[in-house]
């Protein structure tokens, strides 16, 4: 699962209203969006005009950095802008790129029945870390990093190249903040070469391109 920090780099423990939460992310990206500026201008205007006010209103680092934290996740998730800016000024050391459209598959309706008889997949993350799936009996099992963080999630394949990925739970805190047991992802085979797929997964108006690669 694609996590990636962009106002900090850690998150600690800090509960934040999530309509509050969710009213702060729709504010920034909006500013993002109608900021007549060059990009790193933008990217400090906004920051001071949003996220700074609200983060002054919160009593210790602790707090903010929390706060910080799942603002840039919300907005990766939900902000076209945000995620371009991010990329722009953090060119990712992997396979993803950011898309204007999630073009469609021109593999045939049973891609994702296909794509299960691969047990072994992975994917190389933004940070360059590699992703390593094991997809057996409906399950997608995720682990990552030096820590081998494990992530559960449910495969539910689709007609046209879609399958959905419903989170149960991680080992890793950052993904258990940032994710909910029985959120969905939603993902899109395009493409198959010799040794990997090319996919797309799209979070409200952003789309993500990347490749799985298979054994």
């Amino acid at each position: 699962m694609k996590l990636i920090l962009l106002l900090i780099t850690g998150c600690l423990a800090f509960t934040t209203a999530f309509g509050q939460r969710l009213h702060i992310s729709y504010t920034y990206c909006h500013c993002l969006e109608t900021e007549a500026s060059a990009d790193s201008v933008k990217l400090k205007r906004c920051f001071d005009k949003v996220l700074a006010t609200e983060l002054r209103k919160q009593k210790n680092e602790r707090q903010k950095l929390e706060l910080a934290a799942m603002v840039d996740i919300d907005l990766q998730k939900t902000c076209a802008e945000y995620a371009r800016l991010h990329h722009k000024l953090n060119p990712p050391k992997g396979d993803w790129e950011i898309i204007k459209t999630n073009p469609k598959s021109n593999l045939a309706k049973n891609a994702c029945k296909q794509l299960a008889t691969h047990q072994n997949l992975f994917y190389l993350e933004d940070n360059g870390d590699t992703t390593r799936v094991n997809l057996a009996n409906g399950i997608w099992k995720e682990t990552v990093g030096k820590k081998k963080h494990l992530s559960l999630l449910d495969f539910k394949p689709r007609k046209n190249g879609e399958f959905v990925l419903v989170f149960q739970g991680s080992t890793n805190p950052g993904i258990n903040r940032s994710s909910s047991p029985g959120d969905q992802y939603k993902y899109r085979l395009v493409a198959k070469t010799p040794t990997y797929y090319i996919a797309t997964t799209s979070h409200g108006s952003v789309v993500y391109q990347f490749k799985l690669y298979y054994n």
